[in-house]
């Protein structure tokens, strides 16, 4: 749906505005500058509020491509003729099940592209949460980012 897709679009600006400032803190220490224990502290809980954030939204979007292909799968059994109602900007439209069947396969996979660049901001984020971890002296680092890692490979 046309929400759906204003939903994803929001969901990347939100994560492209967070990004940056976190890699420039976390990479100065490669210029030589060192950073205190509170910045490295601070840099690394916002990192995990990051990674926690993702985790979230692949979920939903996931459940979106659950819900997506529930609708495709009923439509097998279905004439292409048949009516059919979908919500358009909070409004209820008859269609048939030929006008939307296509644009519903093009939401999912516009949803699937989403979720892959998700993904892809969340490894960099076990990345940087692992390299902050480090400077920190934290141990159980490697632990929690591979638990993570495969829960959301999981979902």
């Amino acid at each position: 749906t046309q929400s759906t897709w204003g939903k994803i679009v929001a969901i990347l600006s939100l994560f492209s505005a967070l990004y940056p400032p976190f890699i420039r803190l976390v990479h100065m220490s490669d210029k030589r500058q060192e950073l205190t224990p509170a910045q490295l502290q601070a840099a690394f809980q916002q990192i995990e509020k990051e990674k926690q954030s993702l985790a979230i939204k692949i979920g939903e979007l996931e459940e979106e491509i659950r819900e997506h292909n529930l609708v495709l799968d009923a439509f097998k059994d279905v004439d292409a003729d048949r009516k059919c109602f979908r919500m358009v900007g909070g409004v209820l439209v008859e269609r048939t099940v030929k006008e939307v069947q296509p644009v519903i396969k093009q939401n999912k996979e516009k949803i699937e592209e989403v979720i892959k660049v998700l993904h892809g901001k969340y490894e960099t984020k076990l990345k940087e949460s692992a390299f902050v971890a480090q400077r920190l002296g934290i141990k159980p680092a490697g632990v929690m980012a591979a638990a993570d890692q495969g829960a959301v490979k999981a979902r």
